[in-house]
Order: C-alpha cells, then structure tokens, then sequence
C-alpha cells in the first residue's frame, strides 16, 4: 500500500509523493479503511474488542514511527551536534511508551474482560508481536539515521556520538536504571512487569546483532 502511493506520478513539479504524504496521509487512510470496510467483508469474534486494539498496538506504533522520524529529521537540522544524543531518547521513549500502552490495554481489555473467554488463546501472542514490531520499527529508524548521516555528509562524526549514546542508554536500560527512572516520574503507571521483558529480551536477541552488523 505504501509502496503503491510512493509511485503515484504527481507531475513535472514534485514528481512523487515524499514522506509526509504517504506515511502521513496514507495511514490515515488505511485506518479509515480497516475501520470501515474490513468489518464489513468480515465478522469479527468481539467488534469492540477489535476497534478499541488498533490505537495501542498498530496505531502507536505506526504514527509513533512517523512523528519520531520527522521529529528526528527536523532535530537533525536543529541542534547540530547535539542531534547524536536525541536520537536514543526519541527511540527510547517511543519504545517504552508502546510497550506500557500495548500492556495496559492487553490487561485491562484481554485479560481482564470476557472478551478472553470468546478468544481463548489466540490473542496471547498480539503483545508480542506489537512489542517486537516496536522495536524493529525503533532500530531501523537508528539504522537509517545512521546510514543517513554517513551518506549525506561523510565527513560528519555525529554517527560517532549516537552509537555511544546508544550504548551509553542500553547500559542504563539493562540495568534497570531506566526503569527505576520511570517508576519515579509516572509511579505506578510504569513498573517493571512482563510486557517490559519481553521488550528487553527483543533487544538483545533482535536488536543488537543488525546494528552491530551495520
């Protein structure tokens, strides 16, 4: 789908659709299809159930994605330097805000209601796979800024800074210092639980190893 709006010819002028318009536009569409359209073609098991997930799970992810790459874009012409120790806080505050919305609504909406009985075991695997994408989506967006970079200005070293930011927070998050931090600006709206852990093993088996490699 997105492929398909990055060929749209749009004349002489602008040639083809840049960023904002097909991430932005087009997941406006795509929603506006999934909640309209799919309903209809299919039936769902809980209709309730099935509205209320997109936000926290592919909508946080997805828009998430987007407003942190244009944030990052215009921090990049913005703050010079300093544009290296932006890019882990963006990411990192976009995965752990995910990861505890995806939670929070898996507990309070799955777990908790009978819409679990309807479903049995089939959505156990739903915060898993929001929580994986969370990250992926979070490393390849590092993974472009710092090919970017390179690209663009070779003799630019902010690449140098953000890989050691990056490290620098990865230390701080596998110690749980990040947690702690957390628990002490939002209290008990984010504490360490399993949702957390799956998000800090999804970095060490998924995340490290490409950017390593890169």
């Amino acid at each position: 789908w997105y492929w398909s709006l990055h060929c749209l010819y749009l004349g002489e002028k602008y040639q083809y659709p840049g960023y904002v318009l097909v991430y932005g536009l087009g997941h406006i569409i795509a929603i506006a299809v999934g909640d309209v359209v799919v309903p209809k073609l299919l039936t769902p098991i809980d209709l309730d159930y099935g509205m209320k997930s997109g936000p926290p799970s592919l909508g946080i992810a997805l828009v998430g994605f987007f407003l942190i790459t244009s944030g990052l874009a215009i921090a990049k012409h913005n703050l010079g330097a300093w544009f290296g120790l932006a890019v882990p806080v963006f990411l990192s505050v976009y995965e752990c805000l995910g990861t505890l919305a995806i939670g929070r609504f898996f507990i309070k909406d799955f777990v908790l209601k009978e819409v679990r009985t309807k479903m049995g075991h089939t959505q156990e695997i739903f915060p898993s796979v929001v929580i994986t994408l969370l990250h992926f989506l979070s490393q390849g967006a590092r993974a472009c800024v710092l090919v970017a970079v390179a690209a663009y200005d070779p003799d630019d070293r902010g690449w140098i800074l953000s890989l050691a930011s990056s490290l620098v927070c990865n230390v701080i998050s596998r110690t749980h210092w990040m947690d702690k931090c957390l628990f002490l600006l939002f209290g008990d709206y984010w504490r360490m639980d399993n949702f957390s852990r799956l998000l800090m093993q999804t970095k060490f088996h998924g995340g490290y190893p490409p950017i390593v490699a890169l």
